[in-house]
C-alpha cells in the first residue's frame, strides 16, 4: 500500500501495511497557526477601533466627553482604543461605549462601508 505525504506505514502482524499513521504536527505548522491567530486577532482588534471612533463621530463626541460618559477614562485611552488595535478593547469599556454612543454591542464586530 502507498504512502501518502507526510506519513508512514504501520506495519500489521501478517508484515503487511495498514493503513499510513499521521506523522506528528511539526513546529512549523503550529507556528503558521499562531501567526494565523495573532493576524485574526489584530483584524478583529482593528475592526472594532475603526468601530469605536466612526460610533463616536457619528455621535457627535469628542474622545474627552466619551470618557467621561464610560466612567471617567481619560482621552488619552480613548485615543489609544482608536488607534493602537493591537491592545483591543476589554468587554466591559466597549459594553459602555455602546451604550454611550446608542449602537448594539454586535455592531461594532460589523464592517461598515464607508457612505461618504
Amino acid at each position: 500500500m502507498g504512502q501518502l505525504a507526510g506519513q508512514r506505514a504501520a506495519t500489521g502482524p501478517s508484515g503487511r501495511d495498514r493503513l499510513p499513521a499521521p506523522m506528528a504536527a511539526t513546529p512549523i505548522a503550529a507556528a503558521s497557526k499562531a501567526d494565523v491567530d495573532r493576524d485574526l486577532d489584530r483584524q478583529v482588534h482593528q475592526l472594532v477601533a475603526g468601530n469605536v471612533r466612526r460610533a463616536r463621530h457619528e455621535a457627535g463626541l469628542s474622545q474627552e466627553r466619551l470618557g467621561e460618559l464610560i466612567g471617567g477614562v481619560a482621552h488619552n485611552d480613548v485615543c489609544r482604543w482608536e488607534r493602537k488595535a493591537e491592545h483591543g478593547i476589554s468587554p466591559h469599556n466597549l459594553v459602555r461605549i455602546a451604550a454611550a454612543t446608542g449602537k448594539p454591542l454586535h455592531w461594532f464586530y460589523m464592517d461598515h462601508p464607508d457612505d461618504e
